[in-house]
């Protein structure tokens, strides 16, 4: 394991472009949808007795979306603050409690739409994973805001059912003995 000396602090980080009549309302009701629908944005990771241990709760209170105006500011000074915005967002993150994702809604002005940042520590997403969560969030955003119901489709592979595999393949013999090379 790496002794990292600010574990909290490797995130990955998206900038989404969205219109400029977004539904800040229907926004968070698809994130929070997103939240249930993804187990790891519910964990949360602690250091107990000199080891890591991490959980995944149920439920989870999903932190404000930072609504953040840059109106009438020039874009030079509005990408400025983008990465102040970024910034703040990454040293916002904490492994506990969750979830481990930090959202903020950011307003350019007319004609500049908005920018939705959203920050996930490493934990719980990866370059393979952003594609799924932008197609979830897409899709929920899409039916909360017609007035639909939030529905997906079912989970393939549960995170619990994956380490259970994980931990199956890691006490095969033909595994262990293999554990040599890597």
């Amino acid at each position: 394991s790496q002794n990292l000396r600010r574990p909290q602090h490797w995130n990955q980080a998206f900038w989404f472009e969205t219109d400029d009549d977004i539904d800040s309302a229907a926004l968070g009701g698809a994130l929070e949808h997103l939240v249930l629908r993804h187990e790891m944005l519910r964990a949360h990771v602690t250091w107990v007795n000199g080891e890591w241990q991490q959980r995944i709760q149920q439920t989870v209170a999903l932190p404000p979306i930072r609504q953040i105006s840059l109106r009438g500011l020039a874009p030079s000074v509005q990408e400025t603050q983008l990465q102040t915005i970024a910034d703040e967002l990454h040293a916002d993150m904490q492994l506990s409690p969750a979830p481990l994702m930090r959202c903020a809604l950011v307003d350019l002005g007319a004609n500049r739409g908005h920018r939705l940042l959203i920050v996930i520590h490493h934990l719980a997403v990866d370059a393979v994973s952003w594609g799924i969560i932008a197609a979830d969030l897409a899709h929920l955003y899409s039916q909360i805001s017609q007035g639909q119901p939030a529905e997906s489709a079912p989970v393939r592979t549960s995170y619990a059912q994956w380490a259970k595999t994980l931990n199956s393949l890691a006490a095969d013999a033909a595994v262990r003995n293999d554990q040599a090379f890597w």
